[in-house]
């Protein structure tokens, strides 16, 4: 499953990486988001799922207390920081 996601995460890389860099900050692929804005998101919670994989192999307990607003407030922080730069954003 992990393998998956990530060959069809590459591939959408890729295909964005087609488009021009001004159509990707432009507003409205989804709403207000622009392109840059989804992918961040995306690969903030692509990088929450694969904390919990990890935690999951070390034997920890995900628990409640990782969810809901927590949750919301790690991929805003997340989207933010490196999830950005790594979608080609300042």
């Amino acid at each position: 499953m992990l393998a998956a996601m990530d060959t069809a995460y590459l591939a959408l890389v890729q295909e964005v990486g087609l488009l021009p860099a001004d159509a990707r900050d432009r507003p409205g692929a989804c709403a207000e988001w622009s392109v840059k804005d989804i992918l961040a998101h995306l690969d903030a919670w692509h990088d929450l799922f694969l904390g919990w994989v990890a935690d999951a192999d070390a034997g920890r307990r995900h628990t409640d207390a990782n969810t809901g607003a927590t949750v919301h407030g790690s991929v805003r922080r997340s989207e933010r920081t490196g999830a950005a730069r790594r979608m080609g954003g300042d």
